[in-house]
């Protein structure tokens, strides 16, 4: 078989149950001390029976979490006891009590006597409860000061908190349990600590406001060439991080900063920021681009560029999409054609660009704030005023200078009433419209009439737009005209015509016919009508107007007319016509009914060519007595 079966990267681990944060359930690795979040949906029953510090055994595919799964047994101790119930025989000597399983309860019996402990035990603590309105623990502000020393963080954490003034025990956490705690005081008093929940932790029955200093040690982490921190923190709602390095060229970053500043002072680069509350602080991208002197970044480009043309002006979006190899970037050149205004560009890192005039066009100078690496992107917007009326143009395309290679795609549309084609290309592609990458058809406010792609920085193509003819809407259609005709063997002709069809303002029908051809009935919507004819001897019927406003409502019009096609003979051919009506018909059904004592070879008739209602073509049924 030549069936090949996809290898799915399976891998079952230990994990222990932290804490529950939110809706969220938190994970950590015994080992690396990596913390997992899982929605309940993951979790699944498992989380009936949860506990802090349990272990669980925990499935995952392609390094994505799928399933958690609890020991065969656990161990719960009894907390609680439900209030009794009147009517209670006091000889029972079972009664139901609570037993703990982290954010759920169980039930279990237990004797009377505990339970009486254990019901007075919860009344106490309801008593406790009403008295205590604050929580236990409130974090105040956290601000992380240090430097990195031989390939490790050191930093210096002052954290502030409020802690209420019951004498109960309060758990403060202080930072994540992977890091390296060096010495923990308050106000200068050396303070124990335990770990919980994945965190270090300060057990306190201290009442008021603590300020607590830390300092700690943060291992890097990452691939070679970079250095990278990333270690939990407690979740403050203001946290600041200060931390210098020991060279300089460096790049710094915080992910969950909201602001932050690069200073340069002396041999060294400091980092400024302030975080959005946040369990973690990960540092990344710090790497020494000075040390890479000697290597040529290599910068390749595609671009997506969407032209809207309209009677009076070009209108082009251009997302230029760089991918930046082996190093870094900071200058980004674009240039755009002559004739061509430049409305705006914009890029992310602080992008600011500067206009270069010249006769092969315009220069548009675009700098960041700092070396990108990996990938970046620009949006430029341009705009051409044309003349209204007939215009032949080239597709004014921008061209990103000084990069290895550049490939893109070209999607034209038409919003106005304006007849687009091309008429020369050079080292350009035609595709599909379905080939262009989604947000360029999601952008396009009209239908994408064109679509190129292109490899070359020399490709180009030349279009003529002209201005389609305006035609007043028609006033009335028809829908379908059914018609029959029944042919006597002495050679009359009696057809009926039923047309379908709506009118706005037409007042009458008109239908070529014979003078000698006469009118038997004719009814507007089963009510009878009398027709005229005009001068030429058309015959001339009376119209309604369509109820429904602009969206018209079909009537009915019926007429029966009757002529002469002369006898039939032995031999002969016979010729019939439908009576022509000045309006276009969407559909038409023709019945011929002919004497049935006649035989009849083929009958032959003019079809036009019907690109969508497809080929036509007779068929003769065979003749029944009386027919």
């Amino acid at each position: 078989s030549t069936e090949k079966i996809e290898v799915v990267p399976l891998m079952v681990k230990r994990m222990d149950f932290s804490y529950k944060d939110g809706e969220d359930y938190v994970f950590s690795d015994p080992e690396t001390f990596d913390t997992v979040h899982l929605n309940p949906e993951i979790v699944g029953d498992a989380k009936n029976y949860l506990i802090e510090n349990a272990s669980v055994t925990m499935t995952l595919v392609e390094d994505k979490p799928v399933l958690v799964e609890i020991p065969p047994s656990v161990v719960l101790a009894v907390t609680d006891a439900p209030e009794g119930i009147r009517g209670d025989s006091a000889n029972n000597v079972q009664k139901p009590a609570t037993v703990e399983t982290g954010p759920s309860r169980g039930r279990a019996e237990v004797p009377l006597v505990e339970y009486e402990k254990l019901l007075e035990g919860r009344r106490a603590r309801q008593r406790e409860a009403q008295r205590t309105v604050a929580p236990a623990v409130v974090l105040g502000s956290a601000e992380y000061t240090g430097s990195v020393r031989q390939g490790a963080l050191v930093l210096g954490v002052s954290l502030d908190v409020t802690l209420d003034s019951t004498d109960r025990y309060k758990f403060v956490p202080l930072v994540g349990e992977g890091v390296v705690l060096v010495s923990a005081t308050e106000s200068g008093t050396s303070i124990p600590v335990t770990r919980r929940g994945g965190y270090h932790v300060w057990v306190t029955k201290k009442r008021g406001e603590a300020r607590i200093s830390l300092e700690i040690l943060v291992p890097a982490r990452g691939p070679r060439g970079s250095i990278e921190f990333d270690f939990a923190i407690a979740r403050t709602p203001v946290t600041k991080l200060t931390c210098r390095f020991p060279s300089l060229g460096l790049e710094p970053r915080a992910d969950a900063a909201i602001e932050s500043k690069i200073t340069s002072d002396g041999p060294s680069t400091s980092l400024s920021a302030t975080l959005r509350p946040t369990t973690r602080i990960h540092l990344i991208g710090f790497k020494d681009l000075g040390s890479e002197a000697d290597t040529q970044s290599k910068v390749y480009a595609e671009s997506s560029s969407l032209l809207s043309v309209d009677d009076g002006a070009l209108e082009l979006f251009s997302v230029i999409r760089y991918t930046i190899l082996y190093g870094a970037a900071k200058d980004f050149l674009v240039q755009v054609p002559s004739g061509v205004e430049v409305v705006s560009a914009e890029g992310e890192g602080a992008f600011r660009y500067s206009l270069e005039r010249a006769e092969s066009g315009t220069l548009i100078r675009g700098e960041t704030a700092f070396p990108i690496r990996g990938s970046y992107e620009i949006s430029v917007r341009l705009r051409r005023e044309t003349a209204k009326g007939t215009l032949d143009f080239v597709a004014p395309l921008p061209r990103a200078v000084g990069i290895e290679r550049e490939q893109g795609y070209l999607g034209i549309e038409v919003p106005g009433k304006l007849k687009l084609e091309e008429t020369r290309k050079e080292e350009i592609v035609p595709v599909d419209v379905r080939q262009l990458p989604p947000e360029m058809v999601d952008s396009a406010v009209s239908p994408i009439l064109l679509a190129y792609r292109y490899h070359s920085p020399s490709a180009k193509v030349s279009l003529r737009a002209e201005r389609l003819p305006e035609k007043d809407a028609a006033s009335a259609s028809i829908d379908n005209v059914e018609a029959t005709t029944v042919l006597s063997p002495e050679g009359r002709e009696m057809t009926r015509l039923v047309i379908t069809l709506r009118n706005r303002a037409r007042p009458s029908l008109v239908l070529s016919v014979d003078r000698e051809t006469e009118v038997r009935s004719s009814l507007l919507d089963d009510q009878p009508v009398k027709p005229s004819r005009d001068e030429e001897g058309r015959l001339m019927l009376p119209l309604k107007r369509s109820a429904g406003g602009d969206r018209m409502e079909p009537f009915t019009l019926e007429i029966v007319l009757e002529s002469s096609v002369g006898s039939f003979g032995l031999f002969g051919r016979k010729t019939l016509d439908l009576p022509a009506i000045d309006l276009p018909i969407s559909s038409l059904e023709w019945t011929v009914f002919a004497p049935a004592r006649n035989s009849y070879s083929r009958l032959l008739g003019e079809v036009s060519t019907q690109s969508w209602a497809g080929e036509a073509s007779w068929h003769q049924p065979p003749a029944t007595p009386g027919g």
